[in-house]
């Protein structure tokens, strides 16, 4: 997509793209973890913005970018919780892993 062609009604580039995370992504970057509460599933014709914008499938889009960066990028749904069960084991891995945060008796 050129992003330079997407414009406001106003003939101004759309600040959306100013404003989207995937746009600023560099090698540089932190490790990222992303969680979706938000079933990952399509959304309906008459869905809002805000519903599109933090859909699931943008995790998609974003790790994408990440992997191609070569920035570790996690990315899980609410799906991957099922009984509640394991988030905080998941986060805990990634910040020890990711984030070289040293475990303390």
């Amino acid at each position: 997509m050129n992003k330079n062609r997407i414009r406001s009604s106003h003939g101004r580039r759309s600040w959306h793209i100013d404003a989207s995370v995937i746009n600023h992504a560099t090698k540089d970057d932190a490790p990222v973890l992303l969680y979706y509460p938000q079933a990952n599933k399509p959304l309906p014709k008459n869905s809002t913005g805000q519903q599109h914008i933090h859909h699931p499938k943008l995790g998609a889009v974003l790790k994408e970018k990440m992997d191609s960066l070569g920035v570790p990028c996690v990315v899980k749904h609410r799906e991957d919780y099922k009984s509640g069960d394991g988030a905080t084991n998941d986060y805990a891995t990634f910040f020890f892993t990711h984030l070289r945060v040293k475990m303390t008796d």
